[in-house]
């Protein structure tokens, strides 16, 4: 058998699972000793074999190695699968079949990928963390925010502090804010002949026309359990408006009660810790 119909044959088995051996049976030429994937088949099945359940599917005898446990089966994952494959994997084990042992279990939690997925199950299920275990779901809600944050807070400074002063200059740095004309401009006297070249001694930079807007924000949120991603972030838009001085913001939450949150408005995490989701809506209060 050539190598590639061997490479074919592993992934079709990957696929397929456990119960296509009789389909292939013959068609590896060393039969299963030819099976190459068997880990990571191992793995898949420990997650994917719950479709079957409550299913009548003949269950075959085994002499494989003692039962993966939550702990064991995730860190094979790690060692195993690419990172895309990995993410995949832990988002379907928490969301399809509610493998609430990957976030009760400080070993397996400090093993995840932070992502918004992870994120959004540890709201979830924060209910059931132990303390120790809830310490180590804030570090990660932290990490998931900040990169949230990081993404959205330069595009919502330029919306509300303001487009250039090209008659003012100013001492901070941006590149978007380079002032072309004046840098050239006083630094002609610096003309270098030989090179042919004008030498920078200083550059200068255009200042922003600040906003002073008249607004006081207030961020009402639906904390109820089908609005969980945008209370992630409507928690972390909070903050980025919390942190500009021009505005003035309040945070509020609500389902069929409403709290306001407007101390915690500058910690996004802080907030996040505090909703409490699930339940109804009543718009009217």
């Amino acid at each position: 058998m050539s190598k590639n119909k061997l490479i074919l044959l592993n992934r079709w088995r990957l696929v397929l699972g456990q119960y296509a051996d009789q389909g292939l049976e013959g068609q590896f030429e060393s039969e299963k000793a030819s099976f190459g994937y068997k880990d990571m088949d191992e793995l898949l099945n420990f997650l994917y074999q719950q479709e079957y359940n409550g299913r009548d599917v003949r269950q075959e005898g085994s002499l494989d190695d003692s039962q993966l446990t939550v702990v064991s089966w995730i860190n094979k994952v790690h060692k195993l699968f690419p990172k895309e494959t990995i993410e995949k994997l832990e988002n379907h084990a928490l969301e399809k079949y509610q493998m609430t042992a990957l976030l009760t279990d400080k070993r397996v939690l400090e093993k995840l990928e932070p992502n918004i997925n992870l994120l959004k199950q540890i709201l979830s299920f924060k209910g059931m963390m132990s303390k120790e275990v809830l310490a180590t779901a804030r570090g990660i809600i932290e990490r998931v925010v900040d990169e949230l944050r990081k993404k959205l807070e330069s595009r919502m400074r330029r919306s509300i502090m303001g487009r250039r002063d090209r008659n003012r200059s100013t001492s901070f740095k941006c590149a978007k804010n380079f002032d072309f004309k004046k840098t050239i401009a006083r630094n002609l006297k610096h003309f270098d002949k030989e090179r042919n070249q004008i030498v920078l001694q200083n550059i200068w930079f255009h200042s922003n026309m600040q906003r002073h807007n008249p607004w006081n924000i207030v961020v009402c949120v639906d904390e109820s359990g089908s609005m969980l991603e945008n209370v992630i972030h409507s928690a972390i838009m909070a903050g980025i408006f919390a942190k500009m001085p021009v505005l003035s913001v309040k945070l509020v939450i609500f389902d069929t009660n409403v709290v306001d949150l407007s101390e915690y408005v500058d910690d996004p995490v802080e907030t996040l810790m505090s909703v409490q989701l699930g339940g109804g809506t009543d718009i009217g209060k």
